[in-house]
């Protein structure tokens, strides 16, 4: 199954997977020895070298002093709008300037923050706007705090984390230059939360984020909260005609503040290319796109419903979604109550009864959900941006939310018993894929194992995996008694048993236990 989910990996998401790659290419550092550092502060001067003595004022003097590989700490206080120039010199090598505070206070940048040069990050900051303006490339955008963005005909763009929002009447975009054929390339949106686009007069068109072109874009483990009339509106606007390589997974979207309109919007009238996979909706989702120019896929989504005209639609598939009410439109689609945990609190985690339990693509997924948490890698995901059970197994601590020395109370919290065996001391819990069990004494967890595919390490040991002859599992010492390998891992002991007793095969299951606990049964 996980070759399978690679090669369709593979298929599903080749622009995407290019895209990725090269929005991350350059942006390393050089070596420590030939790096510097330089100091920005808001009662500097811009006649000297940005030395921490003499201090420049401005971003585009630190920026035109540095090397690639520098960084320059901006002191706190506040600063007038800042612009980043092009510097012909910063296009060669492997680094970036790093802009970042100098200390745990703020640095706010009263106006807007203009990029034009290149290969440049910025850390932490304050500001109205940043701009990624044409040409520009090579940029990063980590944990800002600004009300809105634009990243026009500029390309290799990453933003990490941040706060964009609230904003009244003006949204954020990603487009063409005017009378430009030249669309952004290679954007990457990743762990934002934007939030309360609102508009003063409703004849405003209001969405928190509006792309009107744009060839290759990731938007990832990111939440769109209170926005007007949509959360992300894909609408084709000006000469370019590009609306391809777009991947949107493991977002959250709350319904729009204006109803009747939808979380996310495809109206595009060029070629309109998308994958929404295992995200989290609370409102549904819209696509105009002509049937013959349009490939559009909705895969391993949680939805209120999915539009009756799009089901069906050549240019359009769905697989894999949960809609909480109406017509399934894929064929492994499904209609069940998804069961968040707080839907009125915007805590859309799922319960334990979660219709969207297991109903994920099994062979097309992120390797993680929206809040870092692993997907298996052997058994069905869940549908939407969240997974509810731990997958990982940590040697001599660990197996999904069982932790060795925990409270039966905790345990149960999270699983469900399934009855009990020998002395009263196991406990066998229901799992998806297997059999989760644990031992306890005086209600402590002193022991755990499970035979359910579900579950495995970082580096993909777990139930189902392969004992290929010669690797680092069967060079282990051989437990005879309880036809495991063994391995001594801090204050436990964890078998690893082949499937059947035999020393090779496919590893059946994995248990751990305090040490000195457990002795074959004995």
């Amino acid at each position: 199954m996980a070759a399978l989910r690679s090669k369709r990996m593979v298929l599903a998401g080749a622009a995407v997977a290019v895209f990725v790659v090269a929005a991350g290419a350059g942006q390393g550092t050089v070596g420590k020895a030939s790096a510097s550092t330089l100091f920005v502060a808001p009662g500097g001067s811009d006649a000297g070298r940005c030395t921490r003595a003499a201090p420049c004022k401005s971003f585009a003097r630190a920026y035109s002093v540095a090397r690639p590989g520098d960084t320059v700490l901006v002191g706190a206080g506040q600063y007038g709008e800042q612009t980043i120039p092009v510097d012909r010199d910063k296009g060669a090598g492997t680094g970036v300037v790093v802009f970042r505070p100098a200390s745990s206070g703020s640095v706010v940048i009263d106006g807007d923050l203009h990029v034009y040069g290149s290969r440049v990050e910025f850390r932490e900051l304050k500001a109205e706007l940043w701009y990624a303006h044409p040409g520009s490339s090579q940029l990063s955008f980590r944990n800002l705090d600004v009300e809105r963005f634009y990243i026009t005909s500029a390309s290799n763009i990453r933003v990490l984390g941040g706060d964009v929002g609230p904003s009244v009447d003006r949204v954020s975009q990603i487009k063409a230059a005017t009378d430009s054929t030249t669309p952004p390339r290679n954007i990457l949106l990743s762990g934002l939360k934007v939030h309360d686009f609102t508009r003063s007069n409703k004849s405003h068109h209001m969405e928190c984020l509006h792309v009107m072109a744009v060839d290759g874009l990731t938007i990832r483990n990111s939440r769109f909260e209170r926005c007007s009339i949509f959360d992300i509106s894909f609408n084709e606007h000006g000469d370019s005609d590009a609306m391809r390589g777009i991947l949107v997974e493991n977002n959250f979207f709350d319904r729009t503040l204006d109803g009747g309109h939808y979380a996310v919007h495809f109206s595009s009238g060029d070629p309109c290319e998308a994958m929404i996979r295992f995200n989290t909706f609370l409102q549904g989702v819209s696509a105009e796109c002509p049937e013959t120019r349009a490939g559009v896929r909705f895969e391993s989504n949680i939805l209120p419903s999915m539009n009756s005209t799009l089901c069906g639609r050549n240019g359009y598939s769905f697989d894999w979604n949960v809609y909480e009410s109406g017509q399934r439109c894929g064929p492994n689609d499904r209609v069940g109550n998804a069961a968040f945990v707080g839907r009125d609190k915007l805590d859309v985690r799922l319960s334990r009864s979660s219709a969207a339990i297991g109903r994920g693509n099994p062979d097309s997924a992120p390797t993680h959900d929206i809040s870092g948490k692993r997907r298996p890698l052997r058994w069905r995901p869940d549908a939407g941006a969240h997974q509810r059970e731990p997958v990982a197994i940590v040697p001599g601590r660990s197996i999904g939310a069982v932790r060795l020395g925990a409270s039966r109370s905790t345990v149960e919290a999270e699983y469900r018993a399934a009855g009990g065996r020998g002395r009263g001391a196991r406990v066998h819990y229901a799992a998806p894929g297997g059999r989760l069990w644990v031992h306890y004494r005086h209600d402590q967890v002193i022991g755990i194992g499970t035979s359910s595919t579900y579950y495995s390490t970082t580096n993909g040991v777990g139930p189902g995996a392969t004992l290929a002859p010669g690797s680092a599992l069967t060079r282990l010492p051989w437990n005879e008694c309880r036809k495991a390998y063994v391995r001594v891992v801090g204050s436990g002991s964890v078998y690893y048993a082949p499937a059947g007793g035999s020393r090779s095969g496919v590893l059946g299951s994995i248990a751990m236990f305090q040490r000195g606990v457990d002795d074959c049964g004995r």
